[in-house]
């Protein structure tokens, strides 16, 4: 078609395309030879068909950009939380009473027991990001403080080693009873000591005292 053939159909096809806005009559737009002249009520017209236009781009772009952050929100939250059951069950302690299901006792160091807890605990920062609330958060968290226990109290035992305050010594050894810790090297050395103690001082108090 011709350039006047096109101007001429789209005069003629602009009256129905505007009518849900109220429509124009044919004399409100006029071709010249090179131009269309449209009065000013035309223009406003046009300008809410094409906001009305754009309008619907805009809905059909928030609507799928929503459902991809929806999506990828959700796949964020099944890699932490698949993260997170991984961990529970690779550290699956304290299910029963005894030193052999502590923590030290199937890692063997309190090193290994710290990593486990440093992957937790970043798991859990990530966590806190989600919208979703982690699953058995409370139970999770118990079981990292117990972890944490255990390794500040066989930290402890070395750093009592030398000491001859058997008061101190007592306190730390109670304190491995009550986490269930197996025995170890350090604790039998502490024990055997505290009762040499407990012969020896009130000797040497005697010995003073006479």
């Amino acid at each position: 078609k011709s350039p006047e053939a096109k101007a001429k159909a789209f005069v003629e096809a602009l009256p129905e395309a505007l009518s849900p806005l109220g429509g124009l009559q044919p004399y409100e737009l006029v071709i010249g030879k090179t131009k269309i002249f449209a009065r000013a009520g035309v223009m406003n017209l046009l300008d809410k068909a094409r906001d009305i236009a754009l309008s619907g781009y805009t809905v059909d772009i928030q609507r799928v950009w929503r459902g991809y952050a929806a999506r990828k929100t959700l796949a964020s939250c099944k890699e932490v939380f698949d993260e997170l059951k991984q961990w529970c069950s690779r550290n699956n302690f304290y299910q029963q009473p005894g030193s052999d299901h502590t923590a030290v006792a199937k890692l063997n160091t309190p090193a290994a027991v710290s990593a486990e807890v440093r992957v937790l605990q970043e798991l859990l920062v990530r966590a806190e990001k989600l919208p979703l609330p982690v699953p058995r958060r409370k139970e999770v968290e118990k079981v990292m403080q117990r972890m944490q226990n255990e390794v500040k109290e066989i930290t402890n035992l070395k750093a009592i080693s030398k000491t001859t305050d058997p008061m101190e010594i007592e306190k730390a050894l109670n304190r491995l009873k009550d986490l269930e810790l197996p025995k170890t090297a350090e604790a039998a050395e502490l024990a055997d000591r505290l009762e040499k103690l407990k012969i020896q001082l009130p000797l040497v108090k005697a010995m003073q005292l006479a």
